[in-house]
């Protein structure tokens, strides 16, 4: 038996950098970092999936990055520490 995972569309990981987000912004503590971290798109052996690809015609498909980066662009700022 042989295990598949099936890559991601782009909607898929800007959610949940939307999440993990949110999570960040409601389960912070009195110490509470408030940090997300991503994977950097070419740490491939810690699933680097968010690399660019080349489509089959040729040509670049940075859909995943884009989408991501969306999300990131569309999320409220936390607010500084200490309020």
């Amino acid at each position: 038996m042989e295990n598949f995972y099936a890559a991601p569309s782009p909607p898929e990981p800007a959610a949940h950098v939307r999440e993990a987000i949110e999570w960040a912004r409601t389960n912070r503590g009195p110490r509470s970092a408030r940090v997300v971290l991503i994977s950097a798109w070419n740490e491939h052996d810690e699933g680097g999936w968010p690399c660019p690809t080349s489509r089959p015609e040729g040509q670049l498909d940075d859909s995943l990055l884009r989408a991501m980066a969306e999300a990131l662009r569309q999320a409220t700022p936390f607010a500084p520490a200490g309020r």
